[in-house]
């Protein structure tokens, strides 16, 4: 567990999945997140809703059926894919992980494959494509987005929100890298749909 402060408010993060648990057993129907203003920022300007920026009965509207669609049954279902994609990282990290500067790269891709699979009902082969001559640009440029959004994020809670008023650099970086990650996201969606 660790304390940071952002602006003016703490803010308290668990690792312990206990404490989480417990946490998450006593917030309430209607859990108050902290705002990352640069998102905020995006989604008024794009029209975009955003899960983690809804609140109260928005928030459980669309919380709640998601979270009865996650069933134990649901979730057995998913652990030989997810089984599949930790064996991937543990093969990567046995062949290429000694004092690999592309680690942290492997983790991110690991990490999008084992999502996909719960977002898309498929694996897209995030990890299996690293190192590969020919990479997808499409893949490519959807991890890039992940990496380059998540960092400006990080950037942004400790920076003026200038980006509130005027569209900044690090506010144009971060709509670029959030478009991306919204298309290849809509992408697979709609392909997933189709499937259905």
């Amino acid at each position: 567990m660790s304390r940071i402060r952002l602006g003016s408010k703490n803010c308290l993060i668990l690792f312990d999945p206990e404490l989480i648990s417990e946490v998450m057993a006593h917030e309430g129907p209607y859990p108050e997140r902290y705002p990352v203003p640069l998102m905020e920022t995006y989604a008024k300007r794009t029209k975009r809703a955003m899960f983690n920026l809804q609140k109260g009965p928005d928030w459980q509207s669309i919380r709640s059926p998601a979270q009865q669609s996650i069933k134990p049954s649901v979730i057995k279902l998913y652990i030989p894919v997810q089984n599949q994609c930790a064996k991937e990282l543990v093969t990567w990290l046995s062949n290429y992980g000694n004092n690999n500067p592309d680690v942290k790269e492997a983790f991110m891709r690991y990490s999008a494959d084992a999502n996909s699979v719960v977002a898309f009902d498929k694996k897209i082969g995030f990890l299996q494509s690293m190192g590969k001559s020919d990479p997808d640009p499409e893949l490519q440029l959807f991890l890039r987005s992940i990496s380059r959004f998540m960092e400006l994020v990080g950037q942004s809670i400790y920076t003026v929100p200038t980006y509130k008023i005027w569209r900044t650099k690090l506010y144009t970086e971060f709509e670029t890298a959030a478009d991306n990650v919204y298309r290849y996201n809509v992408y697979h969606l709609l392909v997933l749909q189709k499937g259905l």
